[in-house]
C-alpha cells in the first residue's frame, strides 16, 4: 500500500475496482487505506464487500473488529466472528479475537471457552491467557 498517500492509493483501489468489483483484496486493502485516514464509514463499508466477496477472509473480520471496537460495539463484533467461525470451525486465531471480545464485553465464561478452543486448536499465545485466566478465577 502507498504508506505516504493513501487518498491516491483509495484512488487507484478505486480504480481498480471499475476494471475488477469482485476482487476482496482490492476492497480489504481500501478499507485499510481508509482506516489509516480515520474514515470509519467508508472502511467499514468496503471490509464488509471484501468478507461478501469471500467471507473466508480472516483479516477482514480482524479490521471490521479495530474499526467496531472503538465504539465497544462488543455484540456486533462476536456476530462477525460467529459468521467467520461458522465457515472456519477450526481457526484458532479466530477463537482468541472472539475471546477478547468476549472479555470486553465483561462475558467471562465465553472468553474461557474461546481461549480453551483456541488453545486446543494449537494457539499458544491462548493457552497461555487461557491459563492466566484461569489462574485468577
Amino acid at each position: 500500500m502507498f504508506e505516504k498517500d493513501l487518498p491516491g492509493a483509495i484512488e487507484n483501489y478505486s480504480l481498480s475496482i471499475k476494471f475488477d468489483d469482485q476482487n476482496f483484496e482490492t476492497y480489504y486493502w481500501r478499507g485499510v487505506a481508509f482506516y489509516r485516514l480515520e474514515n470509519f464509514e467508508s472502511a467499514l463499508s468496503d471490509l464488509d464487500l471484501a468478507i461478501e466477496i469471500n467471507p473466508h477472509h480472516f483479516e477482514s473480520y480482524r479490521m471490521v473488529d479495530y474499526i467496531l471496537a472503538r465504539d465497544q460495539q462488543w455484540d456486533k463484533i462476536i456476530n462477525y466472528w460467529n459468521k467467520f467461525l461458522e465457515l472456519e470451525p477450526n481457526h484458532a486465531a479466530a477463537y482468541l479475537e472472539r475471546a477478547g471480545t468476549h472479555y470486553h464485553n465483561k462475558d467471562f465464561e465465553n472468553a474461557l471457552g474461546d481461549l480453551k478452543k483456541s488453545c486446543e486448536l494449537g494457539n499458544q499465545e491462548a493457552c497461555k491467557r487461557y491459563e492466566g485466566f484461569k489462574a485468577k478465577q
